[in-house]
């Protein structure tokens, strides 16, 4: 698989609407992800942060399953970075989802083939 970005826009507390990439990318046995957001800072630094939860998942059975979770924060100059280990190859569509704790919204990643 090449690497997946798909632009996402969710809301800050502090800040309002904010605007990032969520990537997705594999290895030979690991699916990475990462999110990146531009909160509007002015001079850098973290203005807010939102805290968020992933899934990936696996499309199996007329359903999408999830098989692994992380949990985490994003700001603008603190990207998330997490990696899903030993990830099964099943040539089955996958997917991330991520929910913004801030404005309770779920963003999902492109689909691909594992």
């Amino acid at each position: 698989m090449a690497n997946y970005c798909r632009g996402i826009t969710y809301w800050t507390t502090d800040n309002g609407p904010s605007n990032g990439l969520l990537c997705t990318s594999d290895t030979t046995n690991d699916v990475k992800v990462s999110i990146t957001v531009d909160t509007g800072c002015a001079l850098g630094g973290c203005c807010a942060h939102s805290n968020w939860k992933m899934r990936l998942q696996r499309y199996e059975n007329d359903r999408w399953n999830t098989i692994g979770t992380r949990t985490g924060y994003v700001c603008s100059d603190d990207p998330s970075h997490r990696t899903f280990t030993n990830v099964l190859r099943k040539n089955a569509p996958m997917r991330v989802l991520v929910y913004f704790e801030s404005d309770g919204q779920t963003v999902s990643s492109k689909q691909w083939v594992r």
